[in-house]
């Protein structure tokens, strides 16, 4: 938290606009927009029993709470993004009062504007790949002179099987990554193009994912509005042609720019 609780609330902030930007309604919640004459806060006024010391960390615990928060605060981003770009705040950042957010935006209202004005007109869109590995080696087996030519194990004895079993093994997961690396570089190539910016974020492992198959490219990408369909037919054609050499292309979006807002609040 910036500073400590003051009285019985704290200030949870979604994200900052510009001013003279609308702002979404909040309902259920006290309104606590603080605005200086460019940008102005997106928040709420919240009971400070519920989001501080022992209360917070335990709701931090709680995957259906964070679930649930995480929804609240996409869906506000959201809806401040129907009327112009916002520097989206992480989940749960959470300013003592209304007087220390007015300070924070004091401190760093010049960057934030920089930020709001590279982001207008412009959404983040998620780009993952993942990879039937199965499919992706049974390619390279037919499609690599090298690995079809390698001596059958089977004729040779058993020491010699078993090296040349290795040898072949090794030659085909180096061809293996090769391949893979080439398809993930290949969907940067084509996509980048069409965005003002691209971020290329660690490949979630499948438990995160939720997708049983290997994440091999996690990109977000930043993209003009109008450019945005031109993205869905790219990724529509790219799509089908990577599902024949067993690769699977997700596009997902658009989302608050939390990958392109460096200036946002910790």
């Amino acid at each position: 938290m910036h500073g400590g609780p003051s009285g019985g609330s704290v200030v949870y902030l979604y994200g900052i606009v510009p001013s003279g930007q609308a702002v979404p309604p909040r309902d259920g919640s006290e309104v606590a927009h603080v605005a200086l004459p460019s940008v102005v806060a997106v928040a709420d006024l919240l009971p400070a029993e519920g989001f501080t010391g022992a209360a917070l960390e335990s709701r931090l615990q709680d995957i259906e709470w964070i679930s649930a928060q995480a929804r609240l605060h996409t869906t506000v981003l959201g809806q401040a993004m129907e009327h112009g770009p916002v520097v989206p705040a992480h989940l749960c950042t959470l300013f003592s009062s209304t007087g220390a957010l007015r300070d924070f935006l004091e401190k760093n209202e010049i960057r934030l504007q920089e930020t709001l004005e590279r982001l207008r007109g412009r959404r983040e869109w998620g780009l993952k790949l993942y990879c039937d590995e199965s499919r992706v080696r049974a390619k390279c087996l037919a499609d690599d002179p090298e690995l079809s030519s390698q001596p059958d194990a089977g004729t040779a004895g058993t020491g010699a099987s078993w090296m040349l079993r290795k040898r072949r093994d090794a030659l085909l997961s180096d061809r293996l990554s090769e391949r893979i690396e080439q398809a993930a570089q290949a969907v940067l190539d084509e996509l980048g193009g069409s965005a003002a910016d691209v971020r290329v974020r660690p490949a979630l492992t499948e438990a995160a994912s939720g997708v049983a198959q290997p994440m091999i490219l996690n990109a977000a990408l930043l993209v003009d509005v109008d450019a945005e369909a031109a993205l869905h037919d790219a990724v529509a054609t790219l799509g089908g042609t990577l599902e024949d050499d067993g690769y699977h292309l997700v596009l997902s979006g658009p989302w608050p720019p939390f990958s392109f807002s460096e200036e946002e609040p910790s």
